[in-house]
């Protein structure tokens, strides 16, 4: 029996056709890189897209931060009219000097209440004293400086004022007695609203008021020290018939 000559030349014409069709049709000996080697230094067109859009976005500029304002040290004042500097901030404490419309002084302090006073230099640039914020021009910095407290206190007013009252022919006499307040120098006595009588004796608890009769009046007593007095405890009484 004959063999067929014709099955290796179809099997080599076979496998010779499928080696042609596997080889690139390129002609480029570096086949390109497949997609997940790609680096992160060789963004792809969607990254590129990316960065082209947010390079382009307006920046919002950082919100600052607010700071408190420091308070000043000093202020300049400019009175505006006459005024008294007093041992305090209140028209209760005694004035040490005084300052024309005009002059100038450096506030160093404030009260810390209403009505402002000022805490500011003597005219003679010795020690302290204190001006109404009303004698000035307004300047707004002066509502910043730093709270001053008065050096020395003003003394306590009596509260426990009791009185024994007499009546007799003629007129009648009432006496005062109270319990002496803490830092009182010394104590006013009152007849209505006016100034009878000042006891120098801060020891003192007793005063005797002769009055006429079938009158209506008004006493007070009032407790003072160096620097300036409390507030007045005042008695309305009637009078004997």
């Amino acid at each position: 029996m004959h063999r067929n000559s014709r099955t290796p030349t179809l099997l080599l014409t076979t496998l010779l056709i499928a080696i042609s069709s596997c080889a690139p049709i390129s002609g480029d000996d570096n086949p390109a890189l497949p997609e997940a080697e790609l680096t992160a230094d060789e963004p792809t067109e969607t990254a590129v897209a990316t960065s082209t859009s947010s390079a382009i976005t307006p920046k919002v500029p950082p919100t600052a931060t607010p700071t408190d304002t420091p308070a000043p040290q000093v202020v300049d004042l400019l009175f505006t009219k006459n005024a008294f500097c007093r041992r305090g901030p209140s028209t209760k404490y005694f004035d040490v000097g005084s300052f024309s419309q005009g002059d100038t002084a450096q506030a160093e302090g404030r009260n810390d209440i209403d009505p402002r006073w000022l805490y500011v230099r003597m005219s003679n640039g010795e020690g302290h004293c204190w001006v109404s914020a009303t004698t000035v021009q307004p300047n707004p910095e002066a509502d910043l400086l730093p709270v001053q407290q008065p050096q020395v206190l003003l003394p306590q007013t009596p509260s426990d004022i009791y009185v024994d009252r007499i009546c007799k022919q003629g007129g009648f006499a009432v006496t005062l007695n109270w319990t002496p307040a803490w830092e009182a120098d010394g104590y006013y006595v009152y007849l209505n609203e006016e100034l009878i009588q000042d006891i120098t004796n801060p020891g003192q608890t007793s005063y005797v008021i002769k009055l006429p009769m079938n009158q209506p009046v008004s006493y007070a007593l009032q407790a003072y020290n160096h620097i300036g007095y409390g507030e007045q405890n005042i008695i309305y009484d009637a009078g004997c018939p």
